[in-house]
């Protein structure tokens, strides 16, 4: 026990991996987000059946296979960096979607919360790879303590859109949006830091 606990110490020490396990991590925020504030919005505030919040819900799932699908396809024609940084900005696009269309109807809700996991599902292997990237051992516990990061961010991201709000979606919007320009405004710093230590992109 004593050991594990210093491996997770020494990773804690690693400036570039926390800087960048912290700052990339957040993208998955939203995603978790809905995960509690789906059947809120689905079957409490547009009414619908259990039966087709089931099939919506289900297509967020696909949304994010289909962004990983495709960052496989891409990742040997752009550079992660671009690729990155499309897929913030495409966050961060739907959450402005969501703040502006959220509330005529659910499927416009459904089109633009597709929108954000699919960007955010893209930019999980490239974004895993880089924070990887920052350590020279001890991989399983640097990929377990972002597991347990994304899981605590999702945590908070939850209990936010879970309260009860007077306007649950421009709150659950907000969030959207927030999150990933928290994190397009993070990108030029890490990728300086990352360059001065000597890594290409």
């Amino acid at each position: 026990m004593p050991r594990a606990f210093l491996r997770y110490y020494n990773l804690v020490l690693n400036k570039r991996y926390m800087l960048c396990n912290n700052a990339l991590g957040l993208i998955a925020g939203p995603f978790f987000g809905f995960l509690a504030f789906s059947s809120i919005v689905y079957i409490s505030i547009y009414g619908l059946t259990e039966q087709t919040f089931g099939y919506l819900f289900g297509l967020n799932a696909l949304s994010a296979m289909a962004g990983a699908f495709v960052c496989t396809r891409l990742t040997n024609r752009i550079s992660d960096v671009k690729l990155l940084t499309i897929c913030f900005v495409g966050c961060a696009a739907g959450g402005l979607g969501l703040l502006l269309f959220g509330r005529v109807h659910y499927l416009c809700f459904t089109l633009f919360m597709c929108l954000i996991t699919f960007f955010a599902g893209m930019s999980r292997p490239m974004s895993t790879n880089i924070i990887l990237e920052q350590v020279q051992a001890d991989i399983g516990t640097a990929s377990s303590f972002i597991v347990f990061y994304q899981f605590v961010v999702g945590a908070v991201c939850m209990s936010i859109v879970s309260r009860p709000w007077e306007n649950p979606i421009r709150v659950f919007s907000l969030l959207t949006l927030i999150v990933p320009l928290i994190v397009l405004a993070t990108w030029p710093m890490l990728l300086g830091m990352l360059r001065r230590s000597g890594q290409e992109f």
